[in-house]
């Protein structure tokens, strides 16, 4: 969340989204930010991409593009 209410967010709005949280009973105005890591064994994943989305973009949405790229390679 970049801002709790969304009628005076002034930050990131080509990246943001305003919406409603039913669990928390707010508006908002935010990102989401996606990671993907490659295992290592006994270490912290390394990650391998990263990707910024309006916060109402689902996150199967979200991560066909990254898939895609994957299978790809």
């Amino acid at each position: 969340m970049l801002a709790k209410y969304p009628d005076r967010a002034k930050v990131a709005p080509m990246l943001v989204s305003k919406g409603y949280c039913d669990a928390k009973s707010q508006y908002y105005h935010g990102v989401k930010l996606h990671c993907l890591g490659k295992d290592r064994f006994k270490k912290i994943p390394k990650l391998s991409m990263i990707r910024i989305t309006p916060a109402n973009v689902h996150d199967l949405t979200a991560a066909k593009p990254i898939i895609t790229q994957l299978a790809n390679q």
